[in-house]
């Protein structure tokens, strides 16, 4: 589950970092797992599928009072701007199959096929299917769009561009892949 706050502060980056620190302790107090990133707190938790609805209801506590504190502190859990995925394999999502929305900070959020984290597409089975699909998708369209100036280049400044414009979002976040299946990684 992803969350982000919305700010009427003008601090800087690392100013607001340390404003909104106490956040990862509520998360953590929860018992819950966190990462955050400027004003992206992504918040995760292992569901068991016996006991999804207590799963979900240290979900709701965590995220009221995350919804308190950033309302103490002038700020304000934006969930329009939150998403839900829950990961796993065939059979564990199908347990979960009833589990339709997710609540955060007094919203039923959808719990949606995927989402984009950092410009990484996670998708509910953890294939990233689509995140190939979409890199692939702009590397062509940022090849073809070289393709209309090429002939007002030299063959070496091509490949420089070429390279330095395709070979960047090659490797952006690679290592999610690793252990793609062969299908997802050999797309054309």
């Amino acid at each position: 589950m992803r969350c982000r706050c919305s700010t009427r502060l003008g601090a800087r980056p690392l100013l607001f970092a340390t404003y909104v620190s106490p956040v990862g302790e509520i998360v953590t107090r929860a018992g819950l797992g966190f990462h955050q990133y400027a004003d992206d707190t992504q918040i995760f938790f292992a569901m068991r599928s016996a006991d999804i609805q207590q799963d979900l209801e240290v979900l709701r506590v965590c995220t009221d009072h995350l919804r308190c504190w950033f309302l103490t502190n002038g700020l304000m859990l934006n969930p329009d701007k939150s998403e839900a995925v829950v990961v796993g394999t065939r059979q564990q999502l199908g347990t979960v199959v009833a589990v339709q929305t997710v609540p955060v900070a007094g919203v039923d959020l959808p719990i949606a096929p995927e989402l984009k984290s950092l410009g990484v597409i996670i998708d509910s089975r953890l294939s990233f299917d689509s995140h190939v699909r979409a890199v692939c998708r702009s590397c062509n369209f940022h090849m073809r769009a070289l393709s209309h100036i090429r002939h007002l280049l030299s063959t070496q400044v091509a490949k420089t561009l070429a390279c330095s414009i395709v070979c960047s979002r090659i490797d952006y976040c690679n290592a999610v892949l690793q252990h793609a299946p062969k299908s997802t990684l050999s797309r054309p």
